[in-house]
């Protein structure tokens, strides 16, 4: 299983698309990042190579409505080569990611952050 542990938004939202409270779009961004992880995770084969506990940030540039324009693991991302390939080559098989219902906390740049867990 790969755990996501964090979504970093790189480009500021328009407040009028904003939830409302703080306490909503956390929730909002929760189950965006969830919705993001589950659409990696169905087309992601994770290479035996990978240790449990390794984690890989992947920074993805993509358009309203999910279409994945670019997907590339950052500098840091502990993954062999083999594992950088695999993730990189799992966000842009995901595309579209998920948009619908999202578009108030959807961003066009985002970092997020895989771990690697158990096998599925």
């Amino acid at each position: 299983m790969v755990a996501l542990w964090a979504i970093h938004p790189l480009q500021a939202q328009d407040a009028a698309h904003m939830p409302e409270g703080p306490a909503e779009r956390m929730e909002q961004t929760q189950a965006y990042g969830q919705a993001l992880r589950r659409a990696v995770q169905q087309v992601w084969t994770m290479p035996a190579t990978l240790a449990t506990g390794e984690s890989c940030r992947v920074h993805i540039r993509q358009l309203p409505g999910g279409e994945v324009l670019d997907a590339e693991v950052q500098p840091d991302c502990v993954f062999d080569d083999a594992g950088r390939r695999s993730l990189q080559a799992a966000v842009l098989k995901a595309s579209p990611l998920p948009y619908a219902g999202f578009e108030a906390v959807f961003q066009r740049n985002l970092v997020l952050n895989f771990v690697a867990g158990e096998r599925r």
